[in-house]
Parts: structure tokens; C-alpha cells; sequence
């Protein structure tokens, strides 16, 4: 047999063998979880942990390499996506023992590391840039004498409204609220409070903050 033509039967084989495992992974992951509504999009190479405490409403798509771990001690579900959420590529969602509650039709960029220890709330309309990162929980470092790592964390939360826009690479902070209507620049840390209406610009480090009404 030619060269050509086996390496066609080849290729085949290897596409079929690779959509079947696909179809065996998806098919075990949605038995697992918690609560999904279809019709959904959720690629086979998605890594799911702790699937029962995670819902996922119809509509939602989660593209590959994302890792969604909806651990929870206070919560059902660790994770809930509400209608039309969707993840791009290789985003890390862990609940960290609090919780993660997307209202919906919101969009995540690539890269996107959310950490849910202190309970996040998302609303709805909400799009991040892509390398974005949440962080619900902070580190105890008050004693000289005790490694940082041993002294436990306290946990806020963070809130975030409707109609909201973050750039790419912005970081929110435990303890921070964000109103509706705002956009936070590319590169913004955000620390503090943000009220609705509001436009955070990021330059030369500087964060410049203009109010709209």
C-alpha cells in the first residue's frame, strides 16, 4: 500500500480513537456532575473536580484545558454558572472551600484564574480581558516569629455588579465590591471599593479614576 494512502488510514484512526475518548470523557463528566441543563458546549479536554457541587445552566460554553473545582464547605454547589457563562481556553475556576456564583451571559478570557475562598458573586453582562484574576481570601502575616504559610488566611469576599468590563490582567482583590455600569483598564489592581458608573484607566502605574453620570 502507498505511503500516502496509509498514512490517510492513519490519520483516521488516530481522529476517530481521539473523539471517542472525547465522547467516553464527556459522557462520564456529566453523569458526575451536580446539575447541567442543556443544550451546553463543554469541551472533552475540560477537567472537572469535585462534579457534584457544580451547576451549570443551558447555554454555557467552556472551551479546552479550562479545570473548574467546585469544592465547597458552606455551599451545595462550590460553582454555579448561570445561563450563556463562557470560559475561554485554560482558565482555572476553584471554589477553595467558599463559593463561585455567575449570574450570566458573561464571558472570561484566556487565562483566567479565579479563586473563590471568600465567595465571589458575579452579575450579569460581564466581560473579562484575558490573564484576569480574582482572589476572595488573603494570608495572615501579622507574626514575626510564625512562617506566613502557618498563619491561616481571613476571607471577604468579592462582589461584582451588572455591565461591567475588565480589560486584560486585571487583578481584583479580597474585600472589593464593584458597581454596575464600569470598566476597569488593562493592568488595574483593584483594592478597594469601586462604585457604579465608574472608569478605572491604569498609566505608568498610576491608576486614574474618572466618574461618569
Amino acid at each position: 500500500m502507498p505511503n500516502k494512502a496509509l498514512g490517510k488510514i492513519l490519520n483516521k484512526m488516530t481522529v476517530l480513537h481521539t473523539n471517542l475518548k472525547g465522547s467516553i470523557k464527556n459522557h462520564i463528566n456529566y453523569a458526575l456532575i451536580g446539575s447541567i441543563e442543556k443544550p451546553f458546549n463543554i469541551h472533552f479536554n475540560v477537567e472537572v473536580r469535585t462534579p457534584k457541587q457544580l451547576k451549570i445552566n443551558k447555554d454555557c460554553t467552556i472551551k479546552k484545558g479550562t479545570i473548574l473545582n467546585a469544592r465547597s464547605v458552606i455551599k451545595e454547589f462550590g460553582i454555579e454558572l448561570g445561563e450563556n457563562t463562557y470560559f475561554k481556553e485554560n482558565c482555572y475556576v476553584d471554589a477553595y472551600g467558599g463559593y463561585i456564583k455567575i449570574k450570566g451571559k458573561c464571558a472570561f478570557g484566556q487565562n483566567t484564574n479565579i479563586h473563590g475562598g471568600g465567595g465571589i458573586e458575579i452579575g450579569e453582562n460581564v466581560i473579562f480581558g484575558a490573564n484576569c484574576y480574582l482572589v476572595a481570601s488573603n494570608h495572615n502575616f501579622r507574626s514575626r516569629e510564625l512562617p506566613i504559610m502557618l498563619q491561616g488566611d481571613y476571607r471577604k469576599g468579592i462582589k461584582i455588579g451588572n455591565n461591567v468590563w475588565l480589560g486584560g490582567n486585571v487583578t481584583i482583590l479580597d474585600g472589593v465590591t464593584i458597581g454596575n455600569n464600569c470598566v476597569i483598564g488593562a493592568g488595574s489592581v483593584i483594592t478597594k471599593d469601586i462604585p457604579s458608573n465608574t472608569k478605572i484607566i491604569c498609566k505608568n502605574q498610576q491608576v486614574e479614576e474618572i466618574i461618569y453620570r
